[in-house]
């Protein structure tokens, strides 16, 4: 969900169908009011204005309960289960349920930090996320060391970020 916010493709979506379809709304309204029809005019001009400033909420909500449903039919059966998380010379290894994940540390394209949760982005789209609830600060601080120190890549903080 925060990639998918964070896209350019997004931001273009969601500009696009916010001032566009509350344009058309608005070019109706005109249309009308030039027909001497004030009343639907009038409802258009409404309806226009609420869609440009409600399509936010509306989006909003739409992608959050999208992606909730993604991960509850998807990562079911890894939600709070507990693995194992280590950096040994320039690989990580994830263990989760018995399966282990590795990957090169020159593998790291984006770190990234928000409430609760570490985003690991790895390439060729995989993602590792780290409930920052459930990993000691000190630990976690080690492991972004280690990763900057091999890869250059910082962190990036954005602990303000809620849908």
């Amino acid at each position: 969900l925060f990639s998918a916010a964070r896209s350019r493709q997004f931001k273009r979506k969601l500009v696009a169908g916010r001032f566009i379809v509350g344009a058309l709304y608005l070019i109706a309204g005109i249309s009308f009011l030039m027909a001497d029809n004030a009343s639907i005019a009038t409802a258009f001009f409404l309806f226009g204005l609420a869609w440009i400033f409600f399509y936010p909420v509306r989006v909003k909500y739409l992608y959050k309960r999208h992606f909730t449903k993604h991960i509850q039919e998807n990562l079911k059966d890894a939600l709070d289960k507990e693995g194992d998380f280590s950096i040994q010379s320039g690989e990580s290894k994830l263990s989760v349920l018995g399966q282990e994940f590795r990957f090169s540390l020159d593998q790291i394209t984006h770190i990234d930090r928000i409430p609760e949760y570490t985003l690991i982005k790895i390439k060729g789209g995989k993602s590792v996320i780290i409930p920052e609830k459930k990993v000691q600060e000190s630990d976690l601080n080690k492991v972004f060391k280690i990763m900057h120190e091999s890869t250059g890549i910082k962190p990036f903080l954005d602990l303000n970020w809620k849908w």
